[in-house]
């Protein structure tokens, strides 16, 4: 349950003006509450924006220490072994057989890709930090108060105007709110006085956040170990499902619970095979046309027979 103005600024002490009020936040929605109503609208964004800047922050960092316990070890990132693969060259059999050629050629080829792998890891990591330090000068107190004026300047300016408040900021960014309705003076007074405090305290709400999500990981990898050793733990000889079965199902189940599941490649449709009877009927197809030529020459035999017929009888009329 998150924790109300009230209950926040109880903590922080009684009076808002008090800074213990910002130190008792623990998320980004108390932060967002403590900031007075007047100027919450203009200075709200800020507070998300820099909240998102720390927290990638907090995952360049991670990645940066990761590449260089993975370099120290002499291993690199998938993504890196993946793009640098050993290709495969064909000897003649002859040459393979009476020389090392083979055997040279793939140690060689071995070593250029492992001094790739090497170089490109050794750029992969300049780059993450050359990432952190943009990142870095992003939340720098001094970039903070020029995109600070920016964005609550107009809304201060019309609050002295419409209720003659006076702000003086002498050199070490103190200010000092004169005149005007009384709470909404100290309000101002607070704002000035804390802005960069309440920006800064996002920094501590990333690591708190950073590390709650590490700490989701590490759990849910501990989950599965856990799983895995009761499965094969498990006696399975009552079973009919052998233990890698076993192992399977409960680490879809426990996939499917925490949104895991990967999808699989649909396979490709096998053609069906023409049945038997079809290919008998084809078979035949020839056999019907050749008796459809008997019958046409049956035909033809009895007009030649029946035209004989008529001339011997025409004869025997001529005799």
């Amino acid at each position: 349950m998150p924790t109300s103005v009230t209950s926040v600024r109880i903590l922080g002490g009684t009076s808002i003006v008090s800074s213990n009020t910002i130190a008792a936040t623990s998320t980004i929605q108390d932060l967002v509450e403590v900031v007075p109503a007047f100027i919450r609208v203009p200075f709200a964004p800020m507070l998300y924006a820099t909240l998102n800047t720390w927290s990638k922050i907090n995952s360049v960092r991670s990645h940066i220490a990761r590449l260089t316990s993975q370099q120290a070890a002499g291993d690199c990132p998938p993504e890196i072994k993946g793009a640098v693969k050993t290709p495969t060259i064909q000897i003649s059999k002859e040459a393979r057989e009476s020389t090392n050629l083979a055997v040279t050629l793939e140690s060689k080829y071995t070593q250029a890709c492992d001094e790739a792998r090497a170089d490109m890891m050794t750029a992969l990591i300049e780059t993450k930090q050359e990432e952190l330090a943009h990142l870095q000068s992003l939340i720098a107190e001094s970039a903070l108060r020029i995109e600070l004026t920016s964005r609550t300047k107009t809304t201060i300016d019309h609050l002295q105007k419409d209720l003659n408040i006076s702000a003086d900021i002498d050199d070490n960014s103190i200010a000092t709110v004169t005149g005007g309705p009384a709470p909404l003076s100290s309000e101002l007074s607070f704002f000035l006085n804390n802005a960069i405090p309440m920006l800064q305290r996002c920094a501590v709400l990333a690591r708190i956040a950073h590390d709650r999500e590490l700490a989701k990981k590490f759990k849910a990898i501990r989950l599965v170990e856990k799983k895995t050793e009761d499965v094969v733990m498990t006696d399975a000889g009552s079973s009919n499902q052998s233990t890698k079965a076993l192992i399977d199902e409960s680490l879809k189940a426990f996939a499917a619970k925490f949104k895991l599941v990967r999808t699989e490649p649909k396979k490709k449709p096998v053609p069906s095979k023409k049945p038997k009877q079809e290919v008998a009927s084809t078979s035949n197809k020839p056999e019907k046309k050749k008796k459809k030529k008997d019958k046409t020459e049956g035909k033809g035999k009895g007009k030649e027979k029946g035209s004989k017929k008529k001339g011997k009888s025409s004869g025997k009329k001529a005799n």
